[in-house]
């Protein structure tokens, strides 16, 4: 989907400081709708120290975001799969993330990516995998509805379950409605879609939610998991989330001592004393690894 202008007036409001690493999930452009978009976008690039855009600079169209940030004096990069000069080529089907850049970004953006993604968690792992411990992870995807728009809308469940199992810090969260009748109706629903019975109904009924994050630690991700388990001492929870992330051991993103340890810190932190110590041998059998 894309920025909008007043994205670029709450990350001001981030703390970044010139210089600082950004970087895209997704290719990605600013509407500029109208004069006071661009006023907003120079409001940006001031306040981090950068020279703002002529007044005389065309409006009612896209510009690349890459524009913005680095006339803001801010180092970004972008990935995505597509063949935009300067983007740094990463397929998420495959979870094989750029090594040179964990753990370095001040700001990770998801602007309109992960729900294109029918397997949305290697955005979200990727985007844990380059931000810094202190980094930030600015979301701002579809929430409901869009019945045409993208392949998948993750729940308020899973938000809430994110940011629990991985620790991160909410700096801000909230969601709104979005104004159909202002868009593309291609975006929502279309009538190539009308033999799903009574989908007519559903129209109308399309949340975003902005989710700003920090991460805390540098631990591995953890994928989060929707699962009613028996009493256990930590070994069945810990048995799903290594299963969660033995395709990411597989690809390198994560090292085998890099998972045991996260997911040893994530049944502490639920208060059961299994650990993976001493018993990683079986586990491993136990997934397959």
């Amino acid at each position: 989907m894309g920025y909008s202008a007043g994205m670029f007036q709450e990350i001001a409001n981030l703390g970044l400081r010139r210089a600082a690493r950004v970087m895209d999930v997704g290719s990605q452009d600013v509407w500029i709708g109208s004069t006071a978009d661009l006023d907003v976008i120079n409001a940006f690039v001031s306040a981090l120290g950068g020279t703002p855009f002529s007044q005389s600079t065309p409006v009612g169209r896209m510009m690349e975001a890459k524009d913005v940030f680095e006339r803001a004096g801010l180092e970004y990069f972008r990935s995505d799969v597509d063949e935009r000069p300067g983007t740094i080529y990463v397929d998420l089907n495959k979870l094989v993330f750029p090594v040179t850049m964990r753990d370095s970004i001040d700001l990770v953006v998801n602007v309109g990516t992960t729900e294109h993604l029918s397997n949305p968690i290697g955005g979200f792992a990727l985007m844990h995998y380059l931000a810094k411990p202190g980094g930030i992870l600015y979301h701002d995807v579809p929430l409901f509805g869009f019945g045409n728009h993208g392949l998948v809308n993750p729940t308020p469940k899973f938000w809430h379950a994110l940011i629990w199992m991985n620790q991160y810090e909410r700096i801000s969260s909230s969601v709104r409605r979005s104004d159909e009748s202002s868009v593309d109706r291609g975006n929502f629903y279309h009538d190539y879609m009308s033999y799903f019975e009574g989908l007519e109904q559903a129209r109308d009924i399309s949340w975003m939610i902005r989710m700003v994050l920090r991460k805390a630690h540098r631990r591995a991700f953890i994928p989060p998991y929707d699962a009613v388990l028996p009493e256990s001492n930590g070994e069945k929870e810990a048995n799903l989330v290594l299963g969660a992330l033995y395709p990411f051991i597989k690809t390198g993103v994560w090292t085998e001592e890099e998972v045991a340890s996260t997911v040893d810190q994530f049944v502490s932190m639920m208060g059961k004393p299994f650990r993976i110590r001493g018993k990683w041998s079986r586990l491993r059998t136990a997934i397959g690894l």
